[in-house]
């Protein structure tokens, strides 16, 4: 039983990570968008730039969104995801907030965010292996009576398996946002540029304006942030 505890214990940052993705929704303060891929894109149009902006999901405490920026004018402009963030709004017509802009989480963050989360789960995996918890492992559990007498050695063939699950899938999530993350640079005349972009979470149901400032003009999108219903297993 204590080998199961600590286990279990060196599992609850992965149990509270799956927990942290579902616990919050996140929905448009808008008309219908454009679906693709699963997420619901929401345009914004003004003097020949289209924006869109598509919800991908939650990693930890960043919130990932797929930005497209089409330049339809005659000149080039720049594009820097560093100036871009969002402000915490009690009423989605509000103008601004008390609150400080919470600006876009750096590259640099989100690599290291991933590659912890990679280490964590492999070490994870690593003291599953320790206590014998495999298939291979099996043989030697089944002669501790006292171990019999209080767990099922085959939860634990189980539980490597679904380790095992959440570490491929993080790598997979890992190679797509790093690879697709968007970056700075100049949009020419009828060019799109489009990618990943990351901000820091806000825990609290709120209304959340993210801003773009794109050829001096900013693109302004709602979203609003609520507790998800709780469904029991």
């Amino acid at each position: 039983m204590k080998k199961l505890f600590l286990v279990l214990i060196i599992c609850l940052g992965f149990v509270t990570l799956a927990i942290s993705q579902e616990s919050i929704r996140l929905t448009p303060e808008a008309p219908e968008g454009n679906f693709h891929q699963g997420r619901e894109y929401i345009p914004l149009s003004n003097e020949a730039i289209h924006v869109e902006l598509g919800f991908d999901g939650i990693s930890e405490d960043m919130l990932v969104f797929d930005l497209v920026v089409i330049n339809g004018t005659d000149h080039s402009f720049t594009l820097n995801p560093e100036n871009f963030y969002y402000l915490v709004l009690d009423d989605p017509k509000a103008l601004s907030s008390g609150l400080p802009p919470r600006m876009t989480v750096q590259p640099g963050k989100v690599y290291k965010w991933y590659d912890r989360a990679l280490e964590e789960h492999s070490s994870t995996k690593q003291i599953n292996n320790i206590f014998g918890l495999m298939e291979s492992g099996i043989a030697i559990l089944a002669n501790v009576s006292d171990f019999l007498a209080t767990e099922d050695p085959y939860y634990f063939i189980a539980q490597d398996r679904q380790i095992s699950g959440e570490l491929e899938q993080v790598k997979r999530k890992r190679e797509v946002v790093l690879q697709d993350l968007i970056g700075s640079g100049e949009i020419l005349p009828g060019e799109a540029s489009n990618g990943f972009i990351c901000f820091p979470g806000y825990e609290d149901p709120a209304y959340l304006m993210f801003c773009f400032p794109l050829d001096n003009q900013e693109f302004q999108f709602v979203y609003h942030q609520v507790q998800a219903p709780h469904h029991p297993q």
